[in-house]
């Protein structure tokens, strides 16, 4: 997918509240690591490439993730915000 295609470098927060509904129980999972539910949603979306083997390069895969992190161990989880559709696309 062109990265001109996304509508906005925000996630839509109705479509972020209602994915956390229905996947990880309103925030009330517990971490796999320490057990606790202090859980934290990335504000903006992150950027991750391919690795090039300690090269800056600027072309190669991207996806962009909501980034869910325990607040108490630091234990993080990636969600594809394109997949998803937490992010607005442009038809």
């Amino acid at each position: 997918m062109m990265m001109d295609a996304i509508k906005s470098n925000e996630l839509n927060r109705g479509k972020v509240y209602e994915w956390l509904d229905k996947y990880w129980e309103g925030g009330e999972r517990p971490c796999a690591v320490c057990h606790e539910s202090t859980w934290a949603i990335s504000a903006e979306p992150v950027e991750v490439k391919s690795f090039r083997w300690g090269k800056f390069t600027s072309g190669g895969t991207m996806e962009i993730f909501m980034v869910i992190a325990c607040q108490t161990c630091g234990n993080s989880h990636l969600i594809n915000a394109l997949a998803t559709e937490l992010m607005e696309i442009q038809e």
